[in-house]
């Protein structure tokens, strides 16, 4: 976490453990369904993943000010529709 950013999603675990999970959403991802949603933004899509369970929280100063409420969702940014920028964990669709 860093309480300097105003908001951020931070993972839980160690490295294997947050790479598992975005691992295991981009299967979801290309799955589809109801607890996936995608949006194109020019070049890059942005999928949202369910994932049903926590797997982090809401970071930063706000998330502190919230006291850091838990995040279900993973969301994981593309272009080229295989080339992941980042992924993180959020609250909400």
């Amino acid at each position: 976490d860093n309480p300097r950013k105003k908001l951020h999603g931070v993972f839980e675990g160690d490295r294997n453990r947050w790479l598992a999970t975005i691992d295991e959403a981009w299967k979801k991802s290309n799955a589809g369904g109801p607890m996936v949603k995608r949006q194109q933004q020019n070049n890059r899509t942005v999928t949202t993943v369910n994932l049903q369970r926590r797997l982090g929280y809401v970071g930063g100063s706000e998330g502190a000010r919230k006291r850091n409420p838990e995040c279900r969702l993973v969301r994981i940014v593309t272009e080229n529709r295989r080339e992941v920028i980042t992924a993180y964990p959020v609250q909400a669709f």
